[in-house]
């Protein structure tokens, strides 16, 4: 994606943050060896753990993720809505839900680095703008958690004496 915003003059920089798992150590490699043998060490920065994420997509202009293993809730898709930073994902999991309700134009069907791409060159002539105020707390999440728990426990009975447990 770095390279085709490059070929269309865009001044595009790409950040990838996070260490690797030590089981993937390979797959940094493999990183590292595709940005080198496209020309991109200047227009790629692997910058590793960060404990200043915010700081850091607050100067990006946009957030990418391009997880191809769907993430269960998504954080730092999340996190880069909440501060008004457009995202562009990969539309499965959590993070496809999340984009459905604050920017259904920021879902990319996955695997699809083209149409990423050519997302990306129309936000920078005019960015997408995400709903910074949506219904993705904690407390609502804990709220709703804790219902889930509460009618389990409604809908089980146990003998006390004996502890054993059965529908009820």
């Amino acid at each position: 994606m770095i390279a085709t915003l490059k070929a269309k003059g865009l001044p595009a920089h790409g950040l990838l943050v996070g260490e690797p798992h030590p089981k993937k150590l390979e797959f940094l490699a493999e990183v590292k060896n595709a940005i080198e043998a496209a020309g991109l060490e200047k227009d790629i920065t692997l910058v590793g753990h960060r404990s200043d994420l915010r700081e850091v997509m607050a100067i990006s202009d946009v957030v990418v993720s391009c997880s191809t293993d769907p993430e269960a809730f998504g954080r730092v898709t999340l996190e880069a809505l909440s501060i008004g930073k457009p995202v562009t994902a990969y539309a499965h999991g959590g993070v496809a839900e999340q984009l459905d309700e604050l920017l259904p134009d920021g879902k990319i069907s996955v695997g699809n680095t083209k149409e990423m791409a050519k997302l990306l060159i129309e936000w920078h002539q005019n960015s997408g703008t995400p709903i910074v105020s949506h219904p993705f707390s904690s407390s609502r999440m804990l709220k709703k958690v804790s219902g889930v728990y509460t009618t389990i426990h409604q809908n089980i009975e146990c003998n006390d004496s004996t502890k054993i447990c059965r529908d009820a």
